[in-house]
C-alpha cells in the first residue's frame, strides 16, 4: 500500500515536472518569436516611414497589451464579486454568500449523496 502511495507521488512528481518544463520551453520560444516579430515590425514600420514613427507604434502596441493583461490579472477571482454583492446589501464579510466554485459544490455534491447512501444503508432491517 506505501509503495502504492510513493508510486503514486512520484508519478504526479514527473507529471509536473513535465509540464513546468513544456511551460518554459514553450513560454521561451514564444518569447524568441516575439523578438523577431518585434524586429520584422520595426523593420517595416522604419522602411515606410521613420525610426520615430517604428518606435512609437512598438512601444504603443507593447502598452495596450500590458495594461490590458494587467487589467485581466486584476480582475482576481469571483470571491471578490461576492464579497462585494454582500457588503452592499450591509452584510459582513460573514454574512455573505458563499462561493460558488463549481468544483467545490461538485465536492459537496459527492459528499451528500455519500451520506445519503449510507444512511440509506443503515436504516434497512
Amino acid at each position: 500500500m506505501l509503495t502504492e502511495f510513493v508510486s503514486d507521488v512520484k508519478d504526479s512528481a514527473r507529471a509536473t515536472a513535465r509540464a513546468a518544463a513544456c511551460s518554459a520551453l514553450g513560454t521561451t520560444f514564444a518569447l524568441t518569436g516575439l523578438g523577431f516579430l518585434t524586429a520584422a515590425l520595426w523593420m517595416l514600420l522604419a522602411s515606410h516611414e521613420s525610426a520615430l514613427f517604428a518606435a512609437t507604434v512598438i512601444g504603443a502596441l507593447y502598452c495596450a497589451f500590458g495594461f490590458g493583461f494587467l487589467a485581466l490579472g486584476s480582475r482576481g477571482t469571483g470571491d471578490k464579486r461576492h464579497r462585494s454583492s454582500g457588503a452592499k446589501r450591509g452584510l459582513s464579510d460573514a454574512d455573505a454568500p458563499p462561493s460558488r466554485d463549481p468544483f467545490l459544490q461538485l465536492a459537496e455534491g459527492f459528499a451528500i449523496g455519500l451520506q445519503a447512501g449510507r444512511s440509506a444503508r443503515s436504516e434497512k432491517p
